[in-house]
C-alpha cells in the first residue's frame, strides 16, 4: 500500500480490507477469490479518524462489487450491520458507508440515518497524534479506555473568515 502507514500494515490475509472482504464473501455464501489488492491510505491510523471503519467498509463494498448481484445478496442494511459487527459499533462505520453527518445505533441489527445539516454549519475536527492503536493497551474494542496521551491535546481554533467576529450563530 501507499500513503499513511505504508510499510507498517500487513500485506497478506491479515490486512483489514482483506479480512472485511472475506467476511462479506462469507456472508454472501461465497469464497474469497484470489485477489491482488493495492490500497492508498489517506486516513491517519490510531487517531480516532475512522481508518479502521473505512478499511472495513472498503473491504465489504469490494466483495459486493466483485459478486454478481452482490448488492442484493448483501443489501445496504446488511452491509452496515456486518461492518458494525466487524468494527465494534455502528457509529464508526456509518459515516464511512453513508458519507456526511450520520446518527447510528445498534440494539440488535445496526441502523443509521444520514442527515443533511444546514449548509452554514462547518465541521471542526480535533484529534491527537497520540500514536496509540487499538489493542496497544490490551483493549479489545474502541471507546472503553481513556489514556493520558489521548486527553492532553493542544486546542487550536481558527475562526472561519466567512463569519464576522462578535456575532453568535
Amino acid at each position: 500500500g501507499r500513503g499513511v502507514g505504508a510499510g507498517t500494515l500487513p500485506t497478506a490475509e491479515s490486512h483489514l480490507v482483506v479480512r472485511a472482504a472475506a467476511a462479506a464473501f462469507d456472508a454472501m455464501g461465497r469464497s474469497l477469490p484470489g485477489l491482488a489488492l493495492r490500497c492508498v491510505n489517506a486516513i491517519p491510523h490510531g487517531s480516532g479518524q475512522g481508518s479502521s471503519a473505512a478499511a472495513i467498509v472498503a473491504g465489504i463494498l469490494l466483495a459486493r462489487a466483485l459478486t454478481p448481484r452482490g448488492d442484493r445478496l448483501l443489501d445496504d442494511a446488511a452491509t452496515l450491520d456486518l461492518a458494525a459487527r466487524l468494527e465494534g459499533h455502528p457509529d464508526n462505520v456509518a459515516p464511512a458507508l453513508l458519507g456526511g453527518f450520520t446518527i447510528a445505533w445498534g440494539c440488535g441489527p445496526a441502523r443509521a440515518v444520514r442527515l443533511a445539516p444546514h449548509t452554514a454549519l462547518r465541521a471542526i475536527v480535533f484529534t491527537a497524534d497520540h500514536g496509540e492503536s487499538l489493542g496497544e493497551h490490551g483493549e479489545k474494542t474502541h471507546a472503553i479506555f481513556v489514556y493520558r496521551a489521548t486527553t492532553h491535546v493542544p486546542l487550536i481554533i481558527r475562526y472561519p473568515p466567512e463569519y464576522p467576529r462578535g456575532k453568535a450563530y
